[in-house]
């Protein structure tokens, strides 16, 4: 049998066990405060579900899109003594494309936040705190 068989035999089987072990031995003692929802100490109000902006997915996306191709970037840099004329016309040619698609994100004006954000939103039916507001003890 080979490994990968083995693999694929033994995951499922070491995952119902352990799923099993702990259903049987977990303990499971609901009470008001372990059913509520958990806001910071802080007692919960309104919906959970509020709308909020949609540019907060699409920052996120981008970061991830370009974390990974900075993580493409990381042999490049190991292998630099190693390179040819051609790898590095591959990784200006990567470079490049990265760079057109900041300017184009630019262009869609998808990362400027300081017209999107105010302490206002339309969205919401309540008035946004500042930035650097702080609740002030009594």
């Amino acid at each position: 049998m080979t490994s990968l068989l083995l693999f694929l035999y033994f995951v499922p089987i070491l995952v119902l066990i352990l799923l099993g072990f702990q259903g049987l031995l977990a303990v499971n003692k609901p009470d008001r405060e372990k059913l509520s929802a958990f806001e910071c100490g802080i007692t919960p109000h309104g919906e959970a579900s509020s709308p909020f902006s949609i540019s907060f997915y699409l920052v996120a996306i981008l970061f991830l899109v370009f974390d990974l191709e900075i993580l493409f970037l990381y042999p490049l840099v190991t292998s630099i003594p190693y390179i040819t004329l051609f790898g590095y016309w591959v990784a200006f040619t990567f470079l490049a494309l990265i760079a057109v698609g900041f300017v184009f994100e630019l262009a869609l004006g998808v990362i400027t936040t300081h017209s999107r954000f105010s302490y206002t939103d339309s969205s919401y039916s309540h008035t946004l705190p500042p930035a650097n507001y702080v609740t002030k003890k009594p």
